[in-house]
């Protein structure tokens, strides 16, 4: 299945066009986790408002992305335009991550939550170069989605944070 056909909410689908027309800006041939940072940046949406409030901005995102992330990183596709393998894992995981919570679209959140457990990704080393505390964007994440949280409490175990209240 193309990510492209994937069920999707409308900020979802809004994230993957942003981190499309992200990935044609830098000139990018390929969309890698980086392009769905930024993607995420660029929607109005609650990972958004997370990653700002941890001092993560669209702006510092470009420009890491311009600095650090070259062509062949993430296994570039060598001039064949398409997402990397590691952008495919993620959209993968996003959408595993969904249905552990018995949500038929992928989110925001879910998108950012895969993004967070892809290790080795770009966009998690940006987000360390930035100096984020990565699990307690997902402990901030988890809680901020109210009582749909509860089925992601296995994620902050994973992640070394304990969890609060009880799975379902």
């Amino acid at each position: 299945m193309s990510i492209w056909e994937y069920p999707l909410t409308a900020q979802s689908e809004q994230v993957l066009k942003e981190a499309s027309a992200a990935a044609d800006a830098l000139e990018h041939l390929y969309i890698g986790t980086e392009h769905l940072l930024i993607g995420l940046l660029q929607t109005e949406c609650l990972p958004a408002r997370l990653l700002e409030s941890q001092n993560v901005t669209e702006q510092k995102a470009l420009e890491l992305v311009q600095r650090l992330a070259a062509s062949e990183e993430e296994g570039g596709l060598a001039g064949r335009p398409g997402f990397t393998p590691r952008a495919e894992e993620a959209m993968e995981l996003s959408l595993t991550i969904a249905r552990r919570g018995h949500q038929e679209r992928i989110g925001t959140e879910h998108i950012l939550m895969a993004l967070l457990k892809c290790r080795g990704c770009v966009a998690l080393r940006l987000l360390r170069t930035l100096d984020v505390n990565t699990g307690r964007v997902l402990s901030d994440l988890i809680s901020a989605m109210g009582s749909d949280g509860r089925y992601y409490q296995d994620e902050l175990e994973e992640n070394g944070q304990p969890s609060q209240g009880h799975r379902p």
